[in-house]
């Protein structure tokens, strides 16, 4: 597991890609699903987001040769003893399902110069700030906080999908420790809100003083790598994600009979034109 360095840059190592792999694939699940282009998309990423810490992601070598397997497996089991990921399910030697611990999902994420877990809390003590904000909307029982309001950006601006995306990338931390969920509407309209851990949490932090204000500061500069390795990392990520997700989107669930969480409504009524038409 040694990284190759070519012409003194470094490219990525074998554990560099187990890590990046399972982040791609975990990530995949949580990605907020905006429309879904099969009929059971919902209830495959509902079971899925249900089953992960317990679970994992599936776990394949991709090795086509019994040998390629067992050399796959052996990189496999290095970065489990590293610390770096936990194996979730395991069947006669063969390892079925796994999850990068705390400490790998920093290290992956820095990989592709993303934000981290403590880099992310900022955006968990935002929403706690935003539970009662006039642009929230309650629903399910629970505050709602749109993707618009917490990008600072709204829909049909040239510059929303980059924007977007990166609230994504920050919210993925939180997402898959189930401290935030996130719901969408059948016109593509993102919504993030606290779970009760992570309202705990947010609670605890403000508590102790530690909670900070919104937007929080960009991460930081990922020095520990150059830019073309960032870029290399990040294609290598993006390219096993969007496979991932296409994957799940078209997969059969577990229970047929299961629809998952309601979507939102495509026009969620916001707390300050309730306010407006009772005053």
């Amino acid at each position: 597991m040694n990284e190759v360095l070519i012409e003194n840059e470094r490219t990525l190592s074998k554990t560099d890609e187990v890590l990046l792999t399972i982040l791609a694939r975990t990530d995949a699940i949580f990605w907020p699903l905006r429309r879904p282009a099969y009929e059971h998309a919902n209830t495959v990423f509902y079971e899925a987001r249900r089953d992960f810490l317990t679970g994992g992601v599936p776990w394949a070598s991709g090795a086509v040769t019994e040998a390629g397997r067992k050399v796959a497996q052996r990189e496999l089991e290095g970065v489990v003893e590293s610390g770096l990921v936990k194996v979730c399910n395991a069947r006669g030697g063969r390892t079925l399902g796994v999850r990068l611990t705390d400490e790998g999902d920093d290290k992956a994420r820095r990989l592709i110069c993303t934000d981290t877990y403590n880099e992310s809390l900022p955006f968990l003590d935002g929403l706690f700030s935003f539970l009662d904000h006039e642009d929230g909307c309650d629903f399910g029982g629970r505050a709602w906080t749109s993707e618009t309001f917490l990008a600072g950006i709204d829909y049909g601006d040239p510059n929303g999908r980059t924007y977007f995306g990166h609230l994504t990338l920050a919210m993925f931390p939180l997402l898959w420790r189930r401290l935030v969920d996130s719901n969408s509407s059948v016109g593509g309209h993102v919504w993030y809100s606290l779970t009760e851990s992570g309202l705990s949490l947010a609670r605890e932090r403000v508590k102790t003083g530690v909670a900070q204000p919104y937007p929080p500061p960009p991460p930081d500069d990922c020095d520990e790598y150059d830019d073309a390795f960032h870029a290399l990392a990040l294609d290598y990520y993006y390219d096993i994600r969007k496979e991932a997700i296409h994957s799940m989107e078209s997969a059969k669930p577990v229970q047929v009979n299961e629809i998952g969480p309601v979507p939102m409504p495509v026009s969620a009524p916001l707390r300050k034109f309730r306010q407006s038409k009772a005053t």
